[in-house]
């Protein structure tokens, strides 16, 4: 549900288990996941995805979050949001430069803040930030029950892998924003018919932009025999992607022409999370809301021959 709800309704990958201190799958990004009591605990290591407005609108849905982050040259900064709205947002940790339609909501929590922070001054010693981070995190865990601290941190851990973004603002990548009529076709569908649909994403756009590894080629074999994707051959379609992406920023121009380049690591998202979909249980189609952008015009083509299978299936 978490991974779910990080990506407006994907299914991005998650692999059991990743050492956080050794981790670094630039320019994809990783976030651990820890679960304590009724709460659930993400930690990004590098990136600030978690933190972006649209993910934390998503993760909101139906409960609440908080989000602490900092980076090398500090910009410490902690959010709240609820039910689908961030509510309050805190720069600098200092309670006193609160924002937000709904600051009270959190006031009473944060008021530990004000005895870490000197007014309108911003932190000017590492120890003078390390204790403003310390006391949000407690905050954190207060309201919370999650507690992160440095055995935690020493232990592998889950992660969800987020791929680039297709574009920002982000989108969400669940195919039934995109496509609701397609999407509830095929739910409806066979589960034979759905994993042959998820395959054509993976043969047709891995023939159509030359994505010639022998990788791909060896997974589509594999799905195509009814045998699930081992770790080993994700982490080699992982692998491939990498080296193809050129940085953290959304694949595709929302306006203007993209580049071949880009259109073409958009496309093998779509053959990675087509084949790693289809080696499960085939119901969940995010590979073609990065497939519909990589097509672009010639997406209603492809369309019409997804819905041709399956009403021959019916």
């Amino acid at each position: 549900m978490v991974a779910s709800k990080l990506t407006g309704g994907g299914r991005p990958e998650i692999a059991d288990e990743m050492q956080i201190r050794e981790t670094d799958l630039y320019p994809m990004d990783a976030l651990f996941v820890g679960k304590s009591d009724t709460s659930v605990a993400l930690l990004e290591r590098n990136g600030l995805y978690a933190r972006t407005p649209e993910v934390l609108v998503w993760l909101s849905e139906g409960t609440r979050v908080w989000n602490i982050s900092w980076h090398v040259n500090g910009g410490e900064h902690l959010i709240y949001a609820a039910n689908g709205e961030i509510l309050a947002q805190v720069p600098r940790l200092d309670p006193q430069l609160i924002f937000g339609p709904a600051p009270h909501v959190i006031s009473n929590e944060i008021e530990p803040l004000n005895e870490a922070v000197r007014i309108d001054t911003p932190a000017t010693t590492p120890a003078e930030a390390l204790l403003r981070r310390a006391t949000a995190m407690a905050i954190i865990e207060q309201s919370t029950g999650a507690r992160l601290d440095s055995e935690w941190v020493s232990h592998p851990h889950p992660a969800i892998l987020i791929d680039p973004p297709i574009a920002y603002p982000l989108e969400p990548l669940g195919f039934g924003h995109l496509d609701l009529n397609l999407d509830s076709r095929l739910r409806s569908a066979p589960e034979a018919v759905r994993r042959e649909v998820l395959l054509l994403v993976a043969r047709e756009l891995s023939d159509r932009y030359s994505l010639t590894s022998e990788h791909i080629a060896a997974s589509i074999e594999s799905v195509e025999h009814g045998v699930s994707l081992e770790w080993q051959q994700r982490e080699e379609l992982l692998d491939f992607q990498m080296e193809l992406d050129e940085g953290w920023r959304p694949l595709l121009e929302k306006e203007g022409t993209s580049s071949f380049d880009r259109i073409r690591t958009a496309a093998c998202v779509a053959v990675r999370q087509a084949l790693l979909e289809a080696s499960r249980n085939a119901d969940n189609f995010y590979a073609l809301t990065y497939a519909q952008r990589a097509l672009g015009t010639e997406w209603p083509m492809f369309r019409a021959s997804i819905i041709e299978r399956i009403q021959s299936s019916s």
